[in-house]
């Protein structure tokens, strides 16, 4: 794991996502991120600090409380639209996922098809 930010100036960082918002951590440590079919660099990806693990944890009780107080038809709505989202989009995921793979490999369909199995089963509908 490369903790430096990395050399290369057009290697996006990638910080944390706390309350529906980028949230820039403190920590100077990164991990980098490297594209499996050039072996580059494309992100640095920031090694959360204690203090945003507690405030993404924080947040997520909250979230949680909030969304088991939703009502099951609303909660139904939104993961169809989650789902409608993932259909429409799903070769520009499975081409992030791509990017981000460790190894050269038919895992990535094998991953995405695992999530759609998942985001499925609230729904009701089964692949």
């Amino acid at each position: 794991m490369n903790t430096d930010k990395g050399n290369n100036a057009s290697v996006r960082e990638v910080h944390n996502w706390i309350d529906g918002k980028l949230c820039k951590s403190t920590s100077e440590r990164f991990g980098s991120v490297t594209d499996s079919a050039t072996g580059e660099q494309c992100a640095s990806v920031v090694m959360s600090t204690e203090e945003d693990v507690k405030a993404a944890i924080k947040s997520s009780v909250i979230a949680f409380e909030s969304w088991s107080r939703t009502p099951v038809l609303r909660r139904a709505k939104v993961m169809f639209k989650l789902k409608e989202l993932i259909e429409r989009d799903r070769k520009k995921l499975l081409k992030l996922l791509l990017k981000s793979m460790v190894k050269f490999s038919m895992m990535p369909m094998g991953q995405f098809k695992e999530v759609w199995r998942l985001l499925n089963l609230p729904v009701g509908f089964h692949i």
